[in-house]
């Protein structure tokens, strides 16, 4: 049963996402931005097209440029960092990792248990204070991120955004002249690729200090790519070429200074170009809304009714029925098989598009529940009491969890709203124990889904620990084999995962605006798309230019 029918309650259009909101986008949206900048000058005898200088407008200049510290804007942070320092992977268009072999040459597992990734650093990497690249880098990165050092208080500590994965590093030791780096892990850890995604320059940031030395002002931070900060101030940061590239320099503004060559703006996840734009068009967002149920205090048989209750299709409905993302093809998505992934997350089986009414009291009648005298379902003990907590910074997520009050209210619960701050951990809520569920934005990653692992794992009697060096590729062939004629039974046995224990529902994916003020053609189109999008999210999702 829809939202459509009389049994739901009416629903209202929310608007837009915040500007906390926006700000997390940007960081995937600008992560590989040096992969094709620094590929034009870096290795290369072709002289790269030259479209004179960029202007991009972002919502406004961080206080940092440091990508690991929480204050400031940390997605534009992400996005000149990753036009500066080296990384050893990056996400391609397809959303997988991708080696940077600019300044690694070979990451690989050479073991198991106990799980050691090696990387080879490409010794031709030198920073622009003439030191190579080396393991030096990668310790100083390590150190300034592992807050769980034995011995070792850091004092910027409370400052740091999450450095997960850093403290699951037992060692890290550099090889006799600092080419290579062998890193053992405390456990096997399958996200490693995601680790080292800024390397720091340690002998600048000993120097100057891990928050000082990216802050305000700076102009002598060492950088490996084409370009170097001109100038850094609340109001743009500059960045000119030292090395032939497509732009003689790139300027990132909060919309005070904007002449350039080529004038682009990243709108707000959710939002449209306004009518004065020439050129427009979206890309896929970077994170999943999603539900995210407790399961320590709630039933299973609760949870699902609870799940079964959203027809999310509806729901995308009410918020941007009658907009140009009414119909947009990628809203809302599908199941939890590449719930940490862009590539192939789609609505396979339509186990969560529509919601199911008679599967909802159903579930509630499991739970435990009868109707009142008021037609109202309720506990032996009283009124069923929910708390719903969601993102105060972010409209559409204030807005999603009000029509989730309105329907969780129909059926006649005490839902009560609770706002938290976007520097909160979701999963610290939910393990607080005050709250039923909570909305959170998760971040895409092409790191496997758990979930697949445990799919392969139970079909093909696989250590667990293997998935560790396996890529997201890698575990989809292997689950597939399996389902050789009808791979649909591979969704099938994901999503019936998912109702087996109901912590999480995915409800959308919210595309993200891009657009320029003039007319731009397909040969620029191909060099700036990159760079506003950071590559990793499908270029193929723009629409075609306006005229």
């Amino acid at each position: 049963m829809s939202f459509a029918t009389k049994r739901w309650p009416i629903c209202i259009w929310p608007g837009f996402r915040s500007f906390e909101l926006r700000l997390i986008r940007y960081i995937s949206l600008f992560i590989v931005a040096a992969l094709l900048l620094g590929a034009c000058g870096g290795g290369s005898e072709a002289t790269p097209t030259y479209y004179g200088s960029l202007n991009v407008t972002v919502p406004s200049i961080p206080a940092t440029l440091n990508p690991m510290v929480s204050v400031g804007d940390r997605s534009v942070t992400r996005l000149v960092d990753s036009l500066l320092l080296p990384r050893a992977f990056y996400v391609d268009s397809s959303g997988n990792f991708v080696l940077d072999t600019r300044y690694i040459l070979s990451a690989e597992t050479i073991s198991v248990n106990p799980q050691e990734v090696v990387y080879k650093i490409n010794q031709k990497a030198i920073w622009s204070d003439g030191h190579p690249l080396s393991a030096l880098d990668f310790i100083y990165t390590w150190e300034a991120l592992d807050n769980g050092l034995e011995g070792k208080v850091l004092p910027y500590a409370s400052e740091l955004v999450d450095t997960s994965g850093y403290s699951d590093i037992a060692s890290l030791v550099s090889n006799s002249d600092g080419s290579a780096v062998t890193v053992t892990f405390k456990h096997p850890f399958t996200d490693w690729r995601s680790l080292f995604s800024a390397i720091y320059p340690a002998r600048y940031m000993h120097l100057h200090g891990f928050l000082a030395g990216l802050s305000f002002g700076i102009t002598s931070l060492p950088s490996i790519t084409n370009y170097l900060i001109k100038s850094y101030t609340a109001q743009s940061i500059v960045l000119a070429t030292n090395k032939p590239s497509n732009f003689s320099s790139i300027t990132f503004s909060d919309g005070t200074s904007n002449v350039a060559s080529l004038n682009a703006t990243v709108g707000a996840s959710g939002s449209f170009a306004p009518s004065s734009a020439v050129t427009s068009g979206f890309v896929r967002g970077s994170s999943v809304t999603s539900l995210l149920f407790n399961s320590s205090n709630t039933s299973l048989a609760f949870r699902n009714g609870l799940a079964y209750s959203i027809d999310r299709s509806s729901l995308w409905s009410n918020l941007y029925g009658q907009t140009p993302l009414s119909d947009y093809p990628t809203a809302p998505p599908g199941n939890n098989l590449y719930i940490n992934s862009e590539q192939g997350y789609a609505d396979h089986q339509g186990f969560f598009l529509v919601g199911d009414f008679a599967k909802a009291i159903r579930s509630f009648v499991q739970a435990g529940m009868t109707y009142d005298q008021l037609g109202n379902l309720s506990l032996p003990t009283g009124q069923v009491k929910i708390s719903l907590a969601y993102d105060s910074s972010s409209p559409v997520d204030a807005k999603s969890a009000a029509l989730i009050d309105r329907i969780w209210s129909y059926f006649g619960f005490s839902v009560a709203l609770h706002p938290y701050s976007s520097t909160s951990s979701p999963q610290e809520l939910i393990n607080s124990g005050q709250f039923t569920a909570v909305l959170w934005d998760i971040p895409a990653s092409p790191e496997p889904s758990d979930r697949l692992k445990i799919v392969v794992n139970q079909l093909n009697s696989a250590d667990p620990s293997t998935f560790a060096s396996l890529t997201s590729g890698e575990i989809t062939k292997a689950a597939e084999q399996v389902y050789p004629i009808d791979a649909s039974k591979l969704y099938n046995a994901v999503d019936g995962q998912i109702w087996a224990n109901m912590v999480e529902l995915p409800l959308f994916q919210l595309p993200q605006p891009i657009w320029f003020d003039h007319q731009v053609g397909q040969a620029a189109l191909s060099v700036v798309l990159p760079i506003v999008t950071g590559g990793s999210l499908e270029a193929s999702s723009f629409l075609s230019p306006s005229n």
